[in-house]
This record gives structure tokens, C-alpha cells and sequence, in this order.
């Protein structure tokens, strides 16, 4: 009877150590995250932080990145931090404390940015037997290692071509490279260059062809580089310009010098809810180096920071300080000048005492 009774005993004392283990596992896995993720250039990124149980608002919440996030937004047991991707690698961390316990998991972000250009070099009149060079060039893109180049002729594959060696994840360019001998039947088959940006399962898989490059897009948005004055030098207003914007109470306008964030204004006096278009304007004072310098506004109109965002970026504009720099050769000879004068006098006052 007393061996049963301990054998209960221990029994009880297994699966209360085995229940204390699984809470205390509950309790450290307590970050909503995912450990990957993956976000057009230009476009937002939200790491959500949670500590995955509404009673413990005492536990504290920090992110950790390899960038400051843009904009933050928290709750009594979450925080969401939201980065505008204009870097090409971002790994981000919540980082949650719970009873002097911290935890965290990191998510790697993946960002990426679809074939700016796709061009095929034009390729001459055949003749049967000769050996002809294919060129296809494919512009501005971003991952290269997720990139694939097919180089058609009519339904046949001539040749495939993976980047899965590329380890830099800035976007560049990719020269493709094919030769053919030229056969009989070749006559009147159309030539293409494929691409197939595959960023699955977290992102979509993007097809282009060399067909489709040249094609313009509406411009909706615009950026220019305004003088307020001839007198003023080093300041300058940039002024986007955006088309048909529905509502403007979600619409979020950056302004960036190349990577850098410039600020971003708000908007007090913005109340209709029809599509309108809307005008942003940012004084800006430059300085020498920013010289060539390249500019754009960033604009976003989002509900929440759970749902999708629609975002567009506008066009470049560079910098110009060369009115500065003029303007400073101007003043340095001004003062020259008048420091001659001033010593032509002084010189023509002491030879006058000299001779008296």
C-alpha cells in the first residue's frame, strides 16, 4: 500500500513539474513574429511586438534593428515599429522582458525591387550556319540571388540562367549572354528575354519580358526643387506633387536626401475624403556636400498598421548648390575689395603724417 501511495506521489510530482515547464515555455515564447518577411523598396515594413498575454502589461517591450524604424505605435501589451524600406537589408528583433526574463527572435527582411529595364540587344538578319552572339541586360533589381533569366526563341528555352551565388543584396544590373548557331527553321521566331523574380513564400513571383520594358508608366507623383528667393542661398523648398489622393487623412509624405529621411509634414488642414490631388511642401536648408545630392518623396496611404499599405515613390531630383557657392565667391570678393580700400586709406593718411 505504501509503495502505491509513492508511486502516486511521484506520479503527481511528474506532470505538475511537466505542466510549470510547459507555462514557463509559454511564457518565453511570448513574441508574435514572423522569422521572415519580405518588402518592395520604398515600401513599409511593421515589426509587431507582443507579449502574447493581455496580463502581463508589466512586461517591457523594446525593438532591436540594424535601423532606427520610422514611426511607432503601442498598446498595454504590444508595440508595432514601422520602417520605410530604403535600405537593401534590414534585420529587426523584438525583444520582450517578463519578469526580469527577456526573450526575442529576429526577423531577416528580404527587400526587393522588380526589373527597372529589360533590354535584348537587337539581333541582325541570320544566316543559316553562322554563329550569332544574344544579349539580354537586365536593369536595377534587387535580389539578384532570387533572379532568373530565360532567354527564348519562339516556345524553345535557349538557355536558363540562376544567380543563386550573388550574396549582395543591393539591386544592380545583370548581363546575360547566349550564343546560336542559326538553323533553317529559325525563320520569322521571335527572340525574348524572360525574368522571374521569385521571392515566394513570404513575397510573390514576379515575370517580366524584354517586350514589356520599354513600356511608360503614368507618372503620379512628382517632386521639384523650388528657390523661395534670390537672397536666400542655402534654402530651398521641395515640393511633391501628388495625383489623385483619396483619403488624405491616411497619407503619410516623406521626403529623403538619398537614404537619409528629410522629415515628414503633416497634414492639420487636411479634411475632404474625395480624390484630390495634393501639393506637400518641405523647406530644406543645404549645405556644400549635398552638392548632386539626390532627392524624392516617399507617399503612403494606409488604414492601419495590420493591413496593406498602397505606397509610390517620385522621381529624383539632384540637389543643386552651385547659386551657393556663387554667391560666397561674390561675398569674399566684396570684402576684399573693401579691405583694399581701407588700406589704400590708411597708407595715403600715414605718407601725408610722414611728410607734414
Amino acid at each position: 500500500m505504501e509503495v502505491k501511495t509513492w508511486k502516486l506521489f511521484t506520479a503527481f510530482l511528474c506532470c505538475t513539474g511537466f505542466l510549470l515547464a510547459l507555462s514557463r515555455a509559454q511564457e518565453k515564447d511570448s513574441i508574435a513574429l514572423f522569422r521572415k518577411a519580405v518588402v518592395k523598396f520604398g515600401g513599409f515594413f511593421v515589426l509587431n511586438c507582443t507579449t502574447g498575454n493581455s496580463s502581463n502589461s508589466s512586461c517591457d517591450i523594446q525593438e532591436r534593428s540594424s535601423h532606427r524604424y520610422d514611426y511607432r505605435k503601442e498598446g498595454p501589451t504590444w508595440k508595432a515599429f514601422t520602417f520605410i524600406a530604403v535600405y537593401w537589408s534590414l534585420n529587426a528583433s523584438c525583444v520582450v522582458t517578463c519578469n526580469n526574463e527577456p526573450s526575442s527572435r529576429e526577423t531577416i527582411v528580404t527587400v526587393y525591387q522588380p526589373p527597372q529595364k529589360i533590354e535584348l540587344d537587337p539581333v541582325p538578319e541570320m544566316e543559316v550556319g553562322k554563329l550569332y552572339n544574344l544579349t539580354c541586360r537586365v536593369f536595377g533589381v534587387a535580389p539578384i540571388q532570387s533572379l532568373t533569366v530565360t532567354l527564348m526563341k519562339g516556345e524553345e528555352q535557349l538557355l536558363v540562367k540562376t544567380f543563386e551565388d550573388h550574396t549582395y543584396p543591393e539591386a544592380g544590373d545583370v548581363v546575360v549572354n547566349h550564343s546560336i548557331i542559326a538553323q533553317e527553321d529559325d525563320y520569322s521566331k521571335t527572340i525574348i528575354c524572360q525574368t522571374s523574380l521569385d521571392l515566394r513564400p513570404r513575397g510573390p513571383l514576379l515575370k517580366n519580358t524584354s517586350h514589356d520594358a520599354t513600356t511608360g508608366r503614368l507618372k503620379q507623383m512628382t517632386l521639384e526643387l523650388q528657390k523661395p528667393s534670390p537672397g536666400q542661398s542655402w534654402s530651398y523648398n521641395l515640393i511633391c506633387h501628388i495625383i489623385r489622393v483619396n483619403p488624405c487623412l491616411s497619407l503619410v509624405v516623406t521626403f529623403f536626401k538619398g537614404s537619409k529621411r528629410l522629415g515628414t509634414p503633416s497634414f492639420t488642414n487636411c479634411t475632404w475624403v474625395e480624390t484630390e490631388n495634393y501639393t506637400v511642401t518641405l523647406s530644406v536648408t543645404l549645405h556644400p556636400e549635398d552638392h548632386g545630392q539626390e532627392a524624392y518623396c516617399h507617399a503612403a496611404v494606409h488604414f492601419s498598421l495590420q493591413e496593406p499599405v498602397y505606397q509610390i515613390k517620385s522621381s529624383e531630383v539632384s540637389l543643386k548648390t552651385a547659386e551657393s557657392y556663387l554667391a560666397i565667391i561674390v561675398a569674399v570678393t566684396a570684402v576684399a575689395a573693401l579691405l583694399v580700400c581701407v588700406l589704400g586709406v590708411f597708407l595715403i593718411f600715414i605718407i601725408k603724417l610722414w611728410i607734414n
